[in-house]
């Protein structure tokens, strides 16, 4: 071989070797402080999210996982979604009504007798919301004989 190439060839060695060494130090001054850091994050999730108790959540997250993933649960998941479009007004009769309906379980309610109820129907939204009320009955009732009868 010839020398200058080997002189080439040694000079670019001790170059790799001064940059091995620089790297050596970088990673022995890195180590500890990454060390730290795991550490630091370690006790942040033990606080925040409660050690134990997280590898439970993990736990249940993955068992959730292989149960939905079941193919009877994708079966019925995919039904359901098909027929999303047509439950969206309940969605949004739902969304619509859960203020009154939090109102209503919070106050006090008085007993209606007969006489409170004739009064009651002469009140226009006492009469849209039973009108709706008969509507869903209706709805309930024409789905229900479309069951299978039970044996």
């Amino acid at each position: 071989m010839d020398p200058t190439t080997l002189e080439q060839l040694d000079a670019r060695l001790s170059r790799i070797e001064a940059h091995l060494s620089t790297l050596t130090d970088l990673v022995e001054q890195v180590a500890p402080k990454l060390a730290i850091a795991t550490d630091v994050a370690d006790e942040w999730v033990a606080e925040r999210l409660g050690g134990d108790a997280m590898n439970g959540r993990v736990t249940a997250g993955l068992d959730a996982v292989v149960a939905l993933t079941d193919p009877k649960v994708l079966a019925s998941l995919t039904r359901l979604a098909m027929q999303a479009p047509d439950l969206q007004p309940f969605a949004d009769l739902g969304t619509r009504l859960a203020p009154s309906l939090s109102r209503v379980s919070s106050e006090a309610v008085a007993p209606v007798g007969a006489f409170g109820l004739m009064g009651a129907l002469s009140d226009p939204q006492v009469q849209q919301g039973l009108g709706v009320v008969l509507q869903l009955t209706r709805a309930l009732g024409q789905s229900a004989s479309n069951l299978p009868a039970k044996s």
